[in-house]
């Protein structure tokens, strides 16, 4: 990680940590997922409770872990 006031994704990719705080804040949920994969690499607080409580239980998983699967198949389109 190239900065301590930053978070890192997966495949290491760099997220402000004031804009990640400011969004939790706001309650904005954000997730950044790889196209390639289809697997989430990073999501905030926000986004991990809305989706499974648990950021640990967001990364790494597909959208057909997360949704069932019409929503998955929709965000995948």
């Amino acid at each position: 990680m190239a900065d301590s006031n930053a978070v890192e994704t997966l495949s290491g990719g760099v997220l402000s940590d004031a804009v990640v705080h400011a969004l939790d804040q706001m309650g904005v949920a954000l997730l950044v997922k790889d196209v390639a994969s289809g697997r989430y690499e990073w999501a905030n607080e926000t986004a991990s409770s809305l989706l499974a409580g648990a950021r640990g239980t967001v990364v790494g998983a597909q959208d057909g872990d997360q949704f069932d699967a019409v929503q998955a198949v929709a965000l995948r389109a």
